[in-house]
């Protein structure tokens, strides 16, 4: 038990990092090289994703505590979902300076609103506590960010 003590300290640290993160002006957005966004937006995304994976997978437990546990579970994993959704927003407003050839820029866009989507319909089954529907949601969604990093590494 100590073990998922300290896993669910460790998760709840990570998300209180994620968002104490402060603001920043115009200016301090526009003299952020472009290759360094990417590597922001890229960590940020990729720690909600990976908050969502720790918490979906199972431990054996009681019923009672593994109710208790996917309640709270689901709980986190919303609000992650959530978070995401934002950082899609964050990613498409930025996105006339990411020097994305112009005919690109649909199939970007495209895959940032699918992203958005399928973290939208994530947050949804989480909160209506749909557990066995989390993670094959979790895993479309995964499959959108890799295509996305495949297609547009670099920009």
């Amino acid at each position: 038990m100590a073990w998922q003590a300290n896993a669910l300290i460790s998760i709840l640290l990570i998300a209180a990092a994620a968002h104490a993160a402060p603001a920043q002006s115009e200016t301090e957005d526009q003299e952020i090289a472009q290759s360094d966004l990417h590597d922001i937006m890229s960590n940020r995304i990729t720690d909600a994703v990976t908050r969502m994976e720790l918490l979906l997978h199972d431990h054996s437990r009681s019923e009672d505590e593994l109710e208790q546990e996917r309640s709270r579970v689901a709980a986190v994993i919303g609000d992650s979902a959530a978070e995401l959704q934002h950082s899609v927003d964050f990613v498409l407003a930025l996105e006339p300076r990411l020097a994305i050839p112009p005919e690109q820029v649909p199939q970007f866009t495209g895959f940032a609103k699918t992203l958005k989507d399928q973290a939208l319909e994530l947050e949804t089954l989480a909160r209506q506590h749909r557990y066995e529907m989390l993670k094959p949601a979790h895993e479309r969604m995964k499959a959108t960010c890799t295509s996305c990093h495949q297609q547009f590494r670099g920009y």
